[in-house]
């Protein structure tokens, strides 16, 4: 299924989880600057120690706009890790591309991010005003995956003499760009104001309302779903915080993927003890299978937080919780047996959410 990677989802969230799970990987962007790399580098060299990843990435330097200390520092990269990780330079002059491309096997078909993010550290963050689309396996990725590999195959390598040369080149044109930067500087000056989201503003109590009930794993349960995790190759993953267990697959695949949830994190598997987390959040990726230790099938879905729309509950505020509760006409009992589609009690849950401090609109 696709999926819409932006505003509120950053793009890095969906690099580093394709990046965990695949072998065969494959950038084509037009920039890529430092700031993305530091906060990319430790990942890309875990990722290396697997026997079978192989990283490619392609950019343009027919503007000279990259900066010669980042293509150094991914070439240094892949020298330690020979032909693990590949870095190129597009042939030419029109390549604009920004494209991010994953394999889980040679055989496999492709995962392909599109969009207008580039590897940069302003486009893969938080609110970045970018906007992509996940393209799952299938004919529309398998023919983005060709055309990444066009541009890769016109792609010419990275060598210190041409380094040299680019770095010329580079502190050339800065030294030209300088008196534009002022201008432009000046310029942005006259549109500063609120800052607001990109999307607008959101009335989540008007909208429909989708609910999940996360309670804690045990250790044991824990050390199980981490275990069969990495087993899949997914390895370093927050579980529950964002991940949820689901024993029936068709409960997993009921989680609407383009709806706003409602999740309740309990503290104790003991409802009396209360909440932990209120939080709005999206369904990022899954359900993925999974087979424990045991021998137990589970079914796996990452949420995200909607940027605003968390609350961490204090245990030692339990008390003023449980009167909001009251307040609000419920009960811990009654909120934890709320379905996910709640009837009759919509607005009830919405004032005891409100009363927590989420911010619904």
């Amino acid at each position: 299924m696709h999926r819409i990677c932006g505003p509120e989802t950053p793009v890095l969230e969906s690099l580093i989880f394709e990046l965990r799970r695949s072998t065969d990987c494959l950038f084509t962007v037009a920039y890529l600057d430092e700031a993305v790399l530091s906060k990319i580098e430790y990942e890309i060299e875990e990722q290396l120690k697997r026997p079978r990843f192989r990283l490619r990435i392609l950019f343009r330097a027919s503007d000279a706009f990259v900066d010669p200390e980042a293509i150094e520092r991914l070439r240094q990269l892949g020298l330690r890790r020979a032909g693990r990780l590949e870095v190129q330079y597009s042939s030419t002059r029109k390549f604009h591309a920004k494209a991010f491309g994953f394999k889980m096997t040679k055989s496999a078909g492709p995962t392909v991010i599109l969009g207008s993010a580039n590897l940069t550290g302003a486009a893969m963050d938080f609110d970045s005003g970018e906007l992509g689309v996940q393209l799952a396996p299938g004919p529309v990725a398998n023919g983005a995956w060709s055309a990444m590999e066009r541009f890769w195959s016109e792609g010419r390598a990275v060598t210190p003499q041409w380094l040299r040369t680019y770095e010329r080149a580079y502190k050339r044109i800065r030294r030209g760009r300088k008196p534009a930067d002022q201008d432009c500087e000046k310029w942005k000056k006259r549109f500063k104001g609120p800052r607001q989201s990109p999307t607008g503003k959101h009335d989540f109590g008007a909208e429909s309302l989708f609910i999940e009930h996360v309670k804690p794993l045990s250790d044991d349960e824990r050390a199980e779903v981490e275990e069969a995790l990495k087993k899949r190759g997914v390895e370093d993953l927050q579980t529950p915080d964002r991940w949820t267990c689901y024993e029936y697959r068709k409960d997993a695949r009921a989680v609407p993927r383009q709806s706003n949830i409602l999740i309740f994190q309990w503290r104790t598997t003991n409802v009396a003890d209360g909440l932990e987390e209120v939080s709005i959040s999206r369904l990022q990726e899954g359900p993925i299978p999974l087979r424990t230790r045991s021998g137990e099938r589970l079914w796996l879905l990452y949420f995200a937080h909607i940027r605003g729309r968390r609350v961490r509950l204090l245990k030692k505020d339990h008390a003023r919780h449980t009167r909001a509760l009251k307040t609000s006409g419920l009960s811990w009992t009654m909120l934890e047996r709320t379905p996910q589609i709640p009837r009759g009690r919509k607005a009830s849950l919405l004032e005891f959410v409100r009363r927590l401090g989420v911010k619904l609109s």
